[in-house]
């Protein structure tokens, strides 16, 4: 199984400290995550780790 890049760790602490009924566009999360250009990575993520993660 591959290694977690250090862009995704950035992006799931974002995703795991967002409060319940918080909404965020997939943008905003990665520009929290100091990704500006982020989004397409945020939707990967949430796509294919959201089980393994309890992602939201």
């Amino acid at each position: 199984m591959a290694e977690i890049t250090e862009n995704t760790k950035k992006i799931l602490e974002v995703i795991l400290n967002l409060k319940e009924g918080q909404v965020m566009s997939y943008r905003d999360v990665g520009a929290l995550a100091g990704l500006p250009n982020g989004a397409r990575q945020v939707s990967r993520i949430l796509h294919s780790m959201s089980k393994k993660y309890e992602l939201p």
